[in-house]
């Protein structure tokens, strides 16, 4: 028999087919929820086959959502996913793994997880997403403001690069003075000049 996952699966395709309905026909449809929202429940991917499990109410909204050529992303019947294949990229808390560098400078590096079989970068994101939430959450925001701040002073350096060639474009220089006892033009300080007449104050 299907479980309660597989039938909250067809109650959103049924979904999609009264989608032309008239709204006062929508509102004649009832679709109840009845089951304990704790139990666990596996979904697949649709682009990897990659088994997720995690609370039903979570996998319910899960199976709702679309990846961007429009089809689901999950399915809760195995059957229906491709083959899934382990990989060999790391979860990006695992002890192991190239981000644990960045996770130090946030305090996320007491966090493991010892997921090492994930099979591309997407199903790594949808695993972080779905497992750790919270903490890829606060990782895509250092990393972001990395980046932020990396894409600024890249724009101030063009700045003052622009700047310094406009100078030396124009000829700009100090303004200069003159040394009363040599009678020398002096550009910059009157004092670091230094003649017969000795240093000038």
């Amino acid at each position: 028999p299907d479980t309660d996952i597989q039938r909250a699966q067809d109650v959103r395709d049924l979904r999609d087919q009264i989608g032309t309905l008239q709204v006062e026909e929508q509102q004649e449809i009832v679709f109840k929820e009845i089951s304990p929202r704790r139990v666990k429940r596996t979904i697949y991917s649709m682009t990897s086959g990659e088994p997720l499990t995690m609370p039903r109410y979570m996998a319910e909204r899960a199976i709702s959502k679309r990846l961007d050529n429009g089809g689901y992303m999950f399915t809760a019947r195995k059957e229906e996913a491709p083959e899934y294949k382990l990989g060999e990229i790391k979860c990006f808390l695992h002890r192991e793994s190239p981000d644990q560098v960045f996770l130090q400078e946030i305090g996320l590096s007491g966090i493991y997880c010892p997921k090492a079989t994930i099979a591309n970068p997407h199903s790594k994101r949808m695993h972080a997403l779905h497992r750790h939430h919270d903490e890829w959450e606060a990782y895509q925001d250092f990393l972001n403001d990395r980046k932020e701040t990396a894409t600024n002073k890249r724009q101030q350096d063009q700045i003052d690069a622009t700047l310094a060639l406009a100078e030396k474009a124009s000829g700009t220089s100090l303004p200069k003075v003159r040394c009363n006892a040599c009678g020398q033009e002096i550009e910059g300080k009157l004092s670091d000049h230094q003649c017969q007449g000795g240093v000038q104050g």
